[in-house]
């Protein structure tokens, strides 16, 4: 019992994981531990959650590194609603990846515990094994959100409601760039569990390149159950007459990747010099059309190690990044 509580300790000292989008805190309750070298099959980031049949009465963000403990609300054996697991139920244990919105089923084994819930019980895991569950994709509908974005200069503000919420984990905010035909997820926000009332979300995404940007939301519940909101569009603008990125990666070997933009549709010659004045190579000559990115690629692979300069000409403006090509 020491050990227990020692591993227990260690969670505490590592940042105590409140319940999030579960029940709230009563004090029939239970500490479900994963410690460090049991936590291998999750990475950072993790939503680890604990649910009896389709409630969920627990769950915690998993940070790698770090022991690991949520606290499993049991039942208020004193009113007649079940608002919690009962003494001697089977928990179960799930994880939600908001990096794909994917669930998995955790397969556990306690040390020294059975897999029944136990008012004030310590289950210290041993081994955690993850199973992709099938995600089963359904149809909602007066639930459904109303997502909208707005061009904030580089920025995309993301905005939505949710009228209510039953077994919700969460939204995973994805993103298309204006090249792109696939979407990408981008972030996770974290849902309210089941809600009766309306809350709204909000969620920022910096860095965006010019153009037309689409986003949309794939709602996650804490049974795999998901569905998507309908797509919108931000279009971000130019605010100079011209963007040309820096490179990366830099200093490179062989290839190197920058981004040209302009405000309005000209004709572009992107070329390579060395220290010399040498032209090596010609990236780019031709059209750039207006608020669309031109991604640029520089390969080195039969050039020396040195300093390059890459100079981009258009009709309206010139501009020059230097490059470090090391082998």
């Amino acid at each position: 019992m020491k050990i227990l509580w020692a591993i227990v300790l260690l969670a505490l000292a590592c940042g105590r994981v409140e319940a999030q989008g579960c029940l709230s805190p009563k004090s029939e309750r239970a500490v479900f531990v994963i410690p460090r070298e049991a936590g291998k099959a999750l990475v950072s980031g993790d939503l680890v959650t604990a649910r009896y049949g389709s409630r969920c009465v627990g769950s915690g963000v998993f940070r790698a590194g770090r022991a690991f403990y949520l606290t499993i609300w049991g039942d208020d054996f004193l009113t007649e609603t079940v608002d919690g697991i009962p003494e001697g139920a089977p928990v179960q244990i799930s994880v939600i990846r908001p990096a794909t919105g994917e669930v998995y089923r955790a397969d556990v084994s306690y040390g020294g515990q059975n897999r029944q819930f136990e008012d004030g019980g310590i289950m210290v895991v041993r081994n955690l094994v993850l199973t992709p569950t099938i995600g089963i994709e359904v149809q909602r509908g007066g639930d459904d959100v109303h997502i909208e974005a707005d061009a904030d200069r580089s920025a995309a503000f993301l905005t939505w409601e949710a009228p209510k919420e039953a077994l919700r984990a969460g939204f995973v905010v994805e993103h298309a760039a204006p090249s792109d035909t696939t979407f990408t997820a981008v972030a996770f926000v974290e849902g309210q569990g089941t809600a009766a009332e309306a809350h709204r979300y909000r969620r920022r995404v910096e860095d965006l390149a010019p153009g037309t940007h689409r986003f949309r939301l794939k709602q996650v519940d804490f049974d795999g159950s998901f569905a998507y909101s309908p797509e919108v569009e931000v279009e971000i603008a130019l605010p100079e007459a011209f963007v040309l990125g820096e490179a990366y990666p830099n200093p490179f070997n062989p290839v190197t990747r920058l981004n040209l933009s302009v405000r309005e549709t000209e004709r572009v010659e992107v070329s390579v010099y060395d220290v010399t004045g040498r032209r090596v190579e010609v990236l780019h000559r031709g059209a750039v059309q207006a608020g669309q990115t031109q991604e640029l690629v520089f390969d080195g692979a039969g050039l020396g190690s040195g300093l390059y300069f890459i100079r981009a000409r258009g009709e309206s403006f010139e501009a020059t990044r230097q490059v470090m090509l090391v082998k």
